[in-house]
């Protein structure tokens, strides 16, 4: 009896764990779709700051140090003339990974990227863009690839 009873004890806390995992997963999953939409209306303002600052827009993304990124709108492009002491005029916060990098947009709306902080000044040209910008969320369990293609700054 005493086997039969330890059995039935082992069965159901690994019912139980396996539950509270499945639980877990599906937070984490829904967490990024969640960062990747957040996101993807973030570049839709870069675009129009970009398209009403004259000088284009700029998000710099950073590591927040507890597991998710920082990201942050300026109203310019650090070229010569910017007035780079601008404050962002919008911030994004999410609780997935997202590698540092800082997107730039033109007012035509065409993007280009570079590892830049507003700390480090104008760039003396702007980074080329062959095809895409590549964004990686995640979450330590699992990731999703979006682009943001050059010609057009929209993420996909």
């Amino acid at each position: 009896m005493k086997l039969v009873e330890t059995l039935l004890c082992v069965a159901i806390i690994v019912m139980l764990l396996a539950t509270a995992g499945a639980y877990s997963l599906g937070r984490k999953t829904y967490a990024i779709r969640a960062a990747v939409g957040s996101f993807s209306a973030f570049v839709a303002d870069a675009r129009a700051v970009a398209q009403t600052s004259g000088s284009g827009a700029t998000i710099v993304i950073a590591d927040d140090r507890s597991g998710g990124f920082i990201a942050k709108l300026y109203p310019f492009r650090p070229v010569a003339g910017a007035d780079l002491r601008a404050p962002p005029v919008r911030t994004l916060t999410a609780d997935v990974d997202l590698t540092p990098t800082a997107v730039f947009i033109s007012s035509s709306g065409t993007a280009s990227a570079s590892a830049w902080t507003p700390e480090g000044g104008t760039l003396a040209a702007e980074p080329a863009c062959t095809n895409s910008i590549t964004l990686t969320f995640g979450n330590g369990f699992s990731s999703e690839a979006h682009a943001i293609p050059c010609a057009q700054a929209e993420l996909q």
